[in-house]
């Protein structure tokens, strides 16, 4: 795990001994992480029926966890314990996604998911979203996706994280919006060249103005860029409103 995570004051050193860790985690590196027992059957089912249950581990002070790196083990204590409570960030929110969905701690998973809600979209937020099934966030960040060039999006170090689904999805999506742009803009285009095209505008023009030839019509050009915006804007309201399902704009 990169960077450092954020603490509260009067922090407990999980690594050493402390007056509430009745309960040692043993890690991949045979390391000791001191943790309440308590604590770890209040926040986690798994936890509670390991140490309620008949097996070896109910009676024991100990218990091996492989697979398990010490920072990794630390870094989960320290946000689940009542007197640490860490904060959920860009430098710890990997592992205690991981390691909540692992022990079922349901409070902790759905802070990572309001710490993504709140953050700024980004590619790594929507691979997370998408694994731990976060629709909104999802959503959210499917947006930001989408406007990046895929130039861009395949230089990040988290695109060879997507899913296959997901990435088939965005290629689609993006070769959906470049069509409609360009059917949209061809279609504005020929109307423009059009003599029987309608300038808005025109009502408001002089007499003498609306005798000559319309294609000299002062307010086309600026008629023209504003029904283009408009067209992106229907553009985008279907995207949002059919959970990019890209369906054709009525007439």
């Amino acid at each position: 795990m990169e960077g450092k995570t954020e603490y509260v004051k009067n922090s407990i050193n999980f690594g050493e001994p402390w007056d509430e860790g009745d309960m040692v985690l043993i890690s991949e590196s045979d390391e000791k992480v001191y943790a309440s027992n308590a604590v770890l059957k209040m926040m986690s089912p798994v936890f509670k029926a390991m140490f309620n249950s008949d097996m070896k581990e109910k009676n024991m002070t100990e218990v091996k966890l492989p697979g398990k790196s010490t920072t990794d083990l630390v870094v989960f204590m320290e946000a689940i314990h009542p007197n640490t409570w860490a904060t959920v960030s860009v430098w710890n929110i990997d592992v205690l996604l991981q390691l909540s969905r692992e022990y079922l701690v349901d409070k902790l998973i759905k802070r990572c998911e309001n710490y993504m809600a709140e953050a700024e979209p980004c590619l790594a937020n929507f691979i997370r979203a998408a694994e731990y099934g976060f629709q909104e966030v999802k959503k959210k960040n499917m947006q930001f996706v989408l406007a990046q060039p895929l130039t861009v999006l395949q230089q990040h170090y988290w695109f060879s994280k997507l899913k296959d689904d997901d990435l088939v999805n965005i290629l689609q999506t993006k070769v959906l919006m470049q069509e409609y742009a360009f059917c949209t803009t061809t279609n504005l285009l020929n109307n423009y060249f059009d003599e029987d095209y309608t300038c808005n505008a025109r009502l408001r023009c002089t007499k003498e103005q609306r005798k000559g030839n319309l294609k000299l019509c002062p307010h086309k050009t600026a008629t023209l860029r504003k029904q283009t915006q408009d067209a992106y804007d229907k553009f985008c309201s279907y995207k949002k409103t059919t959970d990019f399902v890209i369906h054709p704009p009525g007439p």
